[in-house]
């Protein structure tokens, strides 16, 4: 990037075109809601992220926005860590995805009761434990009552999780009160 640094906002100004061009044509195959994965936001140099992350998601945001005013679209900048208000306030998305090493609670007192925030059990919680898993994902469950909140994985399944427990865990969030 340092040395290719016109290559690089190239490619991002061509990727940021392809996803919200991407996302509309899920949302006319019937999505209700989107997701932005930006998987590698926490590899960005903290001078880069307006102009690689927050700008882009930005655009993407308003793209789909035009078209589409009513469809919530979450993002996740992974590992985006001090940068998550920001993101929230500055790129117009609905909500935002986090991932396993973010304490839920006090990133929603951050954000507000308005903000959409989805996350984070620990994937490989997931793949070792089914009874830690079971109890993790209430804690994380009780701790979210009262704010607007998606149960998900902090990133996706590992390939050795055993089907035991991600069954386990939908039947533990889907009969959660």
């Amino acid at each position: 990037m340092y040395r290719e640094k016109a290559l690089v906002f190239s490619l991002v100004e061509k990727l940021t075109e392809a996803v919200a061009e991407h996302l509309k044509e899920q949302v006319r195959a019937g999505a209700n809601i989107l997701q932005i994965f930006d998987s590698w936001a926490g590899f960005v140099p903290a001078p880069y992220i307006e102009a690689m992350v927050l700008e882009p998601t930005r655009r993407i945001v308003q793209s789909v926005k035009s078209e589409f005013p009513h469809v919530p679209i979450v993002g996740f900048p992974r590992a985006i860590s001090g940068w998550r208000p920001a993101y929230v306030s500055e790129t117009g998305v609905d909500g935002i995805s986090v991932d396993s090493g973010v304490l839920l609670p006090e990133l929603a007192k951050k954000l507000g009761k308005n903000v959409i925030i989805q996350g984070n059990l620990d994937p490989l919680l997931l793949a070792s434990s089914k009874e830690e898993t079971i109890s993790q994902a209430r804690e994380i469950m009780e701790s979210m009552r009262g704010y607007r909140f998606i149960f998900n994985l902090g990133h996706g399944i590992v390939p050795h999780t055993p089907v035991e427990n991600v069954a386990a865990l939908s039947e533990t969030v889907k009969h959660f009160t």
